[in-house]
């Protein structure tokens, strides 16, 4: 490591620092219902439900809630700011994990500080530290298991020891167990797993590759039964039918589908259990959702329901959800981000919650920052689509280019398997983009050294 870069690090720290400040200068506004719950799902674990069965309806996943508990728990009253304060640290931890990354691939002090350049220029993933939601503390442990693989790529004898496989498993299973949308990363885990064989590859891969997967089974098992023992459904989440029903039925990019005439086979007379259509907004996955957990049912019979009527239809009309879906795997790359109304007078979580009553406000100085940040690049359409070119750009050259071996296939694998998962789930948007931001601006940096060396590529597999 050459002497400046420790001091180009610390300027960039000290900008990274002086942004977070600044986003923190907007209080803790929650535009989200999502956040609620959350925290009431924490309280619930902070008064010793740790398996939250306390709400028939606690359908997500735990680790974020096990996370704001323990400020809960610690902090009482200032739990809130705690929790705001802790996850603006994880995201500069998560800057300092991608140049990390880029030095152990470079060595290189111009691509270290063109990384850390590029993420002090993002501000709209920042902004999400100071809400109660799932993003922030997911984008590190992303960043942490990339960094992770990465270390192992340049150290070849760690590929060797037990540790790598464990290691990559657990990460994989704190992960899951933050956002079931993690599964998007499992066919890169199984090329992580190929990573340094050269010999007996496929006995070697097979044997990493349980190792590996037993791991993050052991891991989320808890979690697993759980969910067969509330809702009668092995899964991470009961949320299946909720995401079904939004790409089915609501307005484009969603499919638009009508309701199916035929009924499915758990829930009789399905519409006719329903208020006249034309009353109300049924497409909407969350009112469709309410209004079925007033009818005396299982706790999971809502969900299921949901997700069988969402089959039907697109059984009947198959090539209309698939053009649509297609649709939005360009969508997700497309789409760019939204204000987020953070002042006083926007609709907030509601009023009777802990959150709104503790919330932090924003200071006059927020507001100024508030109007600049409507400058972000991420919030305008041309810059947007410019920065998401350049990331398809620089992963294709990646894979011609074979300085870094097999390691790009690990990064770009988790690009198109979140934007697949994504497109066939959900409406696509910055939010859900977001979480590859670190991982985008890796690639970047990587394309462009690679693009400015003459250096022969990696004997590396």
């Amino acid at each position: 490591m050459t002497p400046k870069l420790p001091f180009w690090l610390l300027i960039l720290l000290a900008l990274d620092l002086a942004k977070h400040a600044l986003i923190f200068s907007l209080g803790s506004a929650q535009p989200w219902p999502d956040s609620a719950s959350y925290w009431n799902y924490a309280s619930d674990v902070a008064h010793g439900d740790l398996l939250m069965t306390s709400s028939s309806q606690c359908h997500r996943t735990p680790l974020y809630p096990y996370y704001l508990s323990l400020f809960q728990i610690t902090l009482g009253p200032c739990a809130l700011l705690g929790v705001i304060i802790s996850q603006h640290l994880l995201s500069i931890a998560t800057s300092l994990l991608v140049v990390t990354s880029v030095w152990l691939l470079t060595q290189s002090r111009r691509a270290s500080i063109l990384a850390y350049a590029l993420l002090i220029l993002s501000t709209s993933r920042i902004l999400f530290a100071n809400f109660i939601l799932t993003e922030t503390l997911f984008i590190f442990l992303q960043t942490l298991l990339i960094t992770w693989l990465t270390y192992c790529w340049t150290r070849r004898e760690t590929l060797s020891h037990l540790r790598f496989p464990i290691i990559t498993g657990l990460l994989l299973g704190l992960l899951l167990l933050q956002r079931p949308s993690a599964v998007a990363v499992i066919p890169s885990i199984v090329i992580a797993m190929a990573v340094g064989l050269k010999h007996n590859l496929g006995f070697r891969w097979f044997q990493r590759t349980v190792i590996a997967f037993t791991t993050t089974l052991l891991l989320i098992a808890p979690w697993l039964i759980r969910n067969q023992f509330l809702f009668e459904r092995p899964t991470l989440s009961i949320f299946l039918g909720r995401e079904l029903w939004t790409t089915t039925f609501s307005p484009w990019p969603g499919a638009a589908l009508d309701l199916p005439p035929n009924k499915p086979d758990t829930l009789d007379a399905f519409q006719e259990l329903l208020p006249p259509l034309e009353t109300w907004n049924w497409r909407n996955n969350n009112l469709m959702f309410e209004f079925l957990l007033t009818l005396p049912s299982p706790p999971n019979a809502s969900d299921e329901a949901m997700k069988l009527v969402a089959q039907d239809a697109i059984r009947q009309h198959p090539r209309r959800w698939l053009q649509c879906a297609a649709a939005r795997t360009a969508t997700f790359w497309y789409c760019w981000d939204w204000p987020i109304p953070l002042d006083q007078d926007a609709p907030q979580t509601p009023p009777d919650t802990w959150l709104a009553q503790h919330r932090l406000p924003m200071t006059s100085f927020g507001r100024i920052v508030n109007t600049i940040l409507a400058y972000a690049p991420e919030k305008h359409r041309i810059p947007s689509l410019i920065l998401n070119a350049l990331t398809f750009a620089s992963a294709f050259y990646l894979l011609i280019d074979r300085r870094f071996g097999r390691l790009p296939l690990i990064f770009i694998g988790i690009l198109i398997t979140t934007t697949l998962l994504t497109a066939l789930l959900e409406i696509p948007c910055y939010r859900y983009r977001m979480p590859l931001e670190p991982l985008a601006i890796v690639i970047v940096t990587l394309a462009l050294f690679s693009l400015t060396k003459t250096h022969p590529p990696t004997n590396r597999p």
